[in-house]
């Protein structure tokens, strides 16, 4: 199982020769343009309903919803631990990553 979105941004790439090798298109894009089985999550929880309208109506078909944060038990949450990496030697910032 692949998890991801085959609408996001494409990578950016510099070199002429991947860009004739089809490296412009996501793995997602690539898997789903060669007959693999595709599921649309149609619930979303990040975004605000009236920033979400655009992306569901130019994207998604107006497929895309949006549901209330509060009605994910919080038990979701607990299940998926994180991973702090902290960059010491430059500005001591971290980015936090899911695993």
């Amino acid at each position: 199982m692949v998890v991801g979105d085959d609408q996001q941004l494409p990578a950016t790439v510099l070199s002429p020769t991947a860009a004739t090798m089809g490296y412009r298109r996501s793995l997602l894009e690539r898997l789903r343009n060669g007959g693999a089985d595709v599921m649309m999550l149609q619930t979303q929880y990040r975004m605000h309903p009236d920033i979400s309208s655009f992306p569901s109506r130019h994207f998604y078909h107006g497929l895309l919803k949006v549901g209330s944060v509060q009605s994910v038990p919080v038990s979701v949450y607990a299940c998926v631990p994180f991973l702090a990496v902290v960059d010491e030697l430059s500005t001591g910032s971290f980015v936090a990553l899911a695993v």
